[in-house]
């Protein structure tokens, strides 16, 4: 008669293995080898993006613009961009004009000076392939910014009504210290911001001593209104772009500070000069005046 199996020969350790002494470890160590892992539901990706396109480059021609006119529009930007700081300093000519219809023959020569240089410069040193130079570069721009700065203070001492000769010594005195200060340094804002406020000084002092003596209100509030405030505000505009905001767009602002310089001389200058009229009534302004048939 066969013997019973002993107690512990049927019974199962989890994972199906009988206890068989020591091979239950090795057991174990079989059965979670070939343990299937639970499988996870992972959520589906999402499709890749696509690739970011490229930037717009200055050169790209859109579907609606055909070569021909892409050519063209960007040759005409470049074109105006070289000659419109030349052309800008043709705006003196109307003060050019304007000043010899008033009879101030000294200013009207400056800012024909003026005028001149600044579009020499302008033509030897920004039209690129195009340069035609007179003389040196360096020659020019100094004689430019000597001519804005000499512009500024011959229009505020037109202000002032001086008498001769004490007009013509304060005039020679302003060429001289103009032309030193820019030998000296021709970028900084002292080689314009010294000649205004040395004339603004001179037309207090002036006015100062003149209402002391007829105890009245000099000069007339038409010129404060009329010539010397508006004509600061210009001033303060142009040297605002000339020194702050040029690096933006050289060519556009840098013919708005044209501009803006021609504007505040012809506001600025008194209606007629009183030392070359008399007693005489100055011309009207005509439109041959403006267009610069003096």
């Amino acid at each position: 008669m066969a013997a019973p199996p002993p107690p512990h020969a049927h019974s199962r350790v989890g994972g199906g293995c009988r206890r068989r002494g020591a091979y239950i470890d090795s057991c174990f160590t079989r059965t979670a080898a070939t343990a299937r892992p639970p499988v996870t539901q992972h959520a589906p990706s999402p499709p890749p993006s696509p690739p970011p396109s490229p930037p717009h480059s200055p050169i790209t021609i859109t579907a609606t613009q055909s070569p021909g006119t892409w050519f063209l529009t960007k040759m005409g930007s470049i074109l105006v961009k070289m000659f419109l700081p030349t052309i800008s300093g043709l705006a003196f000519l109307p003060t050019v004009s304007i000043a010899a219809k008033r009879r101030f023959h000294i200013e009207a020569m400056v800012y024909f000076f003026t005028m001149f240089f600044i579009t020499c410069y302008h033509v030897c040193d920004g039209l690129g392939f195009l340069s035609i130079c007179i003389m040196r570069s360096e020659l020019l721009e100094y004689f430019s910014v000597y001519g804005i700065a000499l512009s500024i203070w011959v229009t505020l001492i037109a202000l002032g009504e001086f008498e001769e000769p004490q007009r013509l010594a304060v005039v020679m005195a302003g060429v001289l210290g103009i032309a030193v200060r820019v030998h000296e340094d021709s970028w900084g804002t002292g080689v314009y911001a010294g000649p205004i406020v040395a004339a603004l000084l001179l037309l207090a002092l002036k006015h100062t001593k003149k209402m002391i003596q007829l105890r009245a209100f000099l000069p007339s509030r038409k010129v404060y209104t009329h010539h010397l405030g508006p004509g600061i505000c210009f001033l303060v505009l142009a040297f605002t772009l000339r020194f702050y905001f040029q690096e933006w767009d050289y060519p556009y602002v840098h013919s708005f500070f044209h501009c803006c310089l021609s504007a505040a001389c012809v506001i600025m200058l008194p209606r007629s000069s009183s030392v070359a009229l008399g007693n005489q009534q100055p011309d009207k302004l005509s439109c041959y005046t403006l267009c610069c048939c003096v």
